[in-house]
């Protein structure tokens, strides 16, 4: 079973499992989290009563204000959830995290070892 999940991972997520924070370190205690900005990217399940821009709401706001994280929700309607889901997680181009999108716990497996294989990747180049 581990050999299918691990030869099931695209290179690209390997390539992205590295770059979410860049090089910046978090900072052992307090506000911000990060001296410099980062920007993350989130797919989201959004219902229609929703706010069409996450971004702009007072919590994720204060958020960013407070940490130096910025998430850029890509907001995607709960009836279409899980086709569009499906092909982000077959493409292997993965969002920096996925908010509220409904995944299943085979759907978390295969994403935790397809950065695992990312990472084992990296430690024999280096």
């Amino acid at each position: 079973m581990m050999i299918f999940l691990l030869t099931a991972c695209n290179n690209k997520a390997g390539n992205d499992a590295n770059e979410i924070g860049g090089n910046e370190e978090p900072n052992k205690e307090g506000f911000p989290i990060v001296d410099e900005p980062i920007d993350l990217k989130f797919f989201t399940g959004k219902y229609p009563s929703n706010s069409d821009q996450y971004e702009d709401l007072l919590i994720w706001k204060k958020y960013a204000e407070e940490t130096n994280v910025n998430v850029e929700f890509e907001l995607h309607p709960f009836d279409t959830l899980s086709e569009k889901k499906g092909v982000v997680l077959a493409g292997g181009d993965y969002p920096d995290a996925f908010y509220s999108a409904r995944l299943s716990s085979s759907e978390l497996l295969k994403r935790m070892s397809c950065a695992f294989t990312a990472q084992i990747r990296n430690i024999k180049k280096s």
